[in-house]
């Protein structure tokens, strides 16, 4: 729960140690995507932190699957798999 305007949020890191200039820069890319993203079925960015060196991406809380958990022992089909219902 954040603080400051107690919404559930998840987040979301690097697992590497030390991670490299071009990994942080996809971070800080995919939070400024999401910044701007305003679309219902995209979950929003809210903050990106900086805790010595470790980017810290927050975003709204979500319930569901991953993706990964979602196409186990499924194959999309075609329209699905293009967004279309």
């Amino acid at each position: 729960m954040r603080e400051q305007d107690h919404r559930k949020v998840t987040l979301k890191y690097l697992a590497e140690s030390r991670p490299s200039d071009a990994m942080l820069a996809n971070f800080c890319s995919e939070f400024e995507t999401l910044k701007h993203v305003t679309i219902p079925t995209v979950i929003e960015g809210l903050d990106l932190l900086d805790h010595s060196r470790c980017l810290i991406l927050v975003r709204e809380y979500f319930i569901g699957c991953t993706l990964r958990e979602y196409a186990t022992d499924r194959a999309l089909p075609f329209r699905e798999s293009k967004g279309e219902r």
